[in-house]
């Protein structure tokens, strides 16, 4: 499969010529084997790898070919979206390029959302009922703002080819109000 992913790196990137360690194009084919890795995973784990999450950044989303499908929630859903606690862990690449999962035992577990909003598990996740999630579908020469703090999930379509760019947010009082919401909610969940 590999030879397949360095002929496709080559053919969509350009990078002909030189193939060696801290070459661009073994930067490229490491990157395609990761997203591979990540496709074959999805089958393993209860979640999809690309899972709900937000930034501290303002976004704009820029698709230059194809689609991306966003499924949004504003701050205001943040008691309805579940947060778990997981042991952080690790990709380390082999010698013939394969990858496997180490879980860093010495740190911290970190928060993490385990819900697959295309299907979420009611029975564990009741209260996502009452989210209200925006769909939206970002086409070629169309650009999305996405707000920081915002949710979201993204899938795209098949050879969809996009770039953003992040910027810093206002620690304001959009801020503050999800730093609140938060913290309810976690109390909330205590209960």
């Amino acid at each position: 499969m590999y030879p397949i992913i360095n002929m496709l790196s080559a053919a969509i990137f350009g990078l002909g010529g030189k193939y060696g360690e801290g070459s661009t194009f073994r930067k490229v084919t490491l990157v395609w084997r990761f997203l591979i890795y990540l496709m074959m995973l999805k089958k393993v784990l209860k979640f999809p790898p690309i899972v709900v999450h937000k930034d501290h950044y303002e976004n704009l989303y820029c698709v230059i070919s194809g689609e991306k499908h966003f499924l949004l929630h504003p701050p205001s859903d943040r008691p309805f979206i579940p947060y778990e606690l997981y042991p952080p862990a690790t990709f380390h690449m082999s010698e013939d390029g394969s990858f496997e999962v180490v879980d860093e035992k010495s740190a911290e577990k970190v928060p993490w959302i385990p819900l697959d909003p295309l299907n979420p598990d009611l029975e564990r996740y009741p209260e996502y009922i009452h989210a209200k999630p925006l769909k939206c579908t970002v086409k070629a020469g169309e650009m999305l703002f996405l707000p920081s703090l915002w949710f979201h999930h993204v899938q795209q379509s098949h050879g969809c080819i996009a770039v953003n760019y992040w910027y810093d947010m206002d620690y304001d009082l959009k801020y503050s109000y999800y730093q609140l919401l938060d913290s309810l909610s976690k109390i909330v969940a205590l209960k």
